[in-house]
């Protein structure tokens, strides 16, 4: 039974992922917060990027994300 006023209480996973390639790091996040899947962590993946949205699959199942941010790679150089 539901008293009136009392507001309930809903979680929710903000589920933000790293892809990281040689050059970029992307952060990104579902863009449906009903859509609750979430992808093991370090699962090697191929995708591509459309402006803001990157699409991969992993077992089969394809999946669509927002990225958040992305950020270039910088690679330390050992002097000679």
């Amino acid at each position: 039974m539901r008293q009136a006023g009392r507001q309930e209480e809903h979680r929710s996973l903000c589920q933000d992922y790293i892809i990281r390639t040689a050059t970029v790091e992307y952060h990104i996040r579902q863009n449906k917060p009903s859509n609750k899947a979430l992808v093991p962590v370090n699962t090697k993946i191929e995708f591509s990027t459309d402006k803001d949205k990157i699409k991969f699959k992993v077992d089969g199942k394809s999946y669509e994300y927002v990225i958040v941010s992305e950020a270039a790679i910088v690679v330390a150089q050992t002097p000679n």
